[in-house]
């Protein structure tokens, strides 16, 4: 079944959140880490991994990951996943989610490997 992918951050952020919700029972002691980036984490594999499959997030192409890298500078699917996921969470507990801080934590990763944000040498 093909899936629509989003366009922008926001609206991904939007489709995310709900499912979060809809989910609440599933995922009620992921959504009990201590921050966004905790949820983040614990979620990587199963919902982050089904979005970034589902919206193609591994592709240049993919209208989001296009999205994410006009607004954010992002340029690799887990870092755009975890973005979408910690700003649903975010949301959720109704906390601001620091976009700036995000990319910035991002930066220093890759840097940290000697790479591109893309996670390219």
């Amino acid at each position: 079944m093909k899936h629509r992918i989003p366009e922008t951050l926001e609206v991904a952020v939007d489709i995310v959140a709900a499912r979060i919700r809809a989910e609440a029972p599933m995922l009620t002691v992921c959504l009990d880490a201590p921050s966004a980036e905790d949820f983040s984490a614990s979620v990587h594999h199963g919902l982050g991994r089904t979005y970034r499959n589902r919206w193609e997030m591994w592709s240049p192409e993919s209208p989001l990951m296009i999205a994410a890298k006009r607004t954010h500078g992002l340029e690799h699917a887990d870092d755009v996943s975890g973005l979408v996921i910690q700003a649903a969470a975010a949301r959720i507990r109704q906390h601001p989610f620091d976009s700036h801080g995000y990319v910035t934590q991002c930066r220093r990763h890759w840097a940290s490997l000697g790479r591109r944000m893309d996670g390219k040498p």
